[in-house]
């Protein structure tokens, strides 16, 4: 089957979202690919000279793995992506103050990642990871290091929402005290 003939129907019943989009161009996904060609209902028979149209892939979402925002933001990247791969991000890259993301990819990957907002960020990385897109896994990663590049430990615990560990002294004597 031609891959302009599969629909990838994505689907997220936790916020009543379904989305569909050519194969064609999801098939940077390996969750994508690898659910279209183990889908058991794609095998030739005679009764498939009756169906008319595309055949569509169902793949069941995650809420909180790939939201709908997240979700088109994952399709634009795989769109642009087929017209123009991205350049293979060096790893490790260049350790440089003054190393921008233009200096690594494509002026439109960094615009890209430019545009968004580091909640989006993180939310594209983690649905890049949860959609096995290599690419876009890369590309989302390289932001947020440069995101976090020369920042302090406090600035870093701030932007991951991590707490500061309390020091043994310090619980022995809360203890200490109870």
């Amino acid at each position: 089957m031609d891959d302009q003939e599969i629909i990838v129907e994505f689907i997220n019943k936790d916020a009543n979202y379904t989305r569909e989009v050519p194969y064609s161009i999801m098939k940077l996904s390996k969750l994508v690919s690898d659910a279209v060609d183990n889908n058991p209902d794609d095998e030739e028979s005679d009764d498939d000279d009756d169906k008319t149209g595309p055949t569509k892939h169902p793949i069941d979402l995650a809420p909180n793995n790939v939201t709908s925002e997240v979700l088109e933001k994952v399709i634009e990247f795989c769109t642009h992506y087929q017209e123009e791969p991205m350049s293979k991000i060096p790893s490790p890259f260049p350790e440089s103050d003054d190393l921008q993301i233009s200096d690594l990819v494509q002026n439109w990957y960094a615009d890209f990642c430019a545009g968004l907002e580091r909640k989006v960020l993180f939310q594209l990385l983690i649905s890049a990871n949860y959609m096995n897109i290599q690419p876009l896994l890369d590309l989302s990663c390289l932001a947020v290091a440069k995101h976090i590049h020369k920042k302090s430990e406090d600035e870093i615990r701030e932007i991951f929402n991590i707490k500061k560990p309390e020091l043994a002294e310090n619980k022995e004597q809360e203890e200490a005290k109870a």
